[in-house]
């Protein structure tokens, strides 16, 4: 199987954009965990799965965010 776990993107705005609202720095970012899995072979959930979870698709979590500096 393939997992991709954790993907990051983000973007610094140009400073020449930021100049006219008298704003230092701003950041916009996106993050994602367990983003995809890729398992032909395999009938169930989890290729990683343990008996001592309960059974049931991994969760994938977005995390969305800015960074402003004033």
């Amino acid at each position: 199987f393939i997992r991709v776990d954790n993907v990051s993107l983000a973007y610094s705005v140009p400073q020449t954009w930021l100049s006219k609202y008298k704003v230092q720095a701003l950041r916009l970012y996106v993050n994602v965990r367990n983003a995809a899995l890729w398992a032909p072979d395999w009938e169930f959930w989890d290729p990683e799965w343990h008996p001592d979870q309960s059974p049931g698709p991994t969760p994938r979590f977005f995390n969305f965010g800015l960074d402003l500096t004033l």
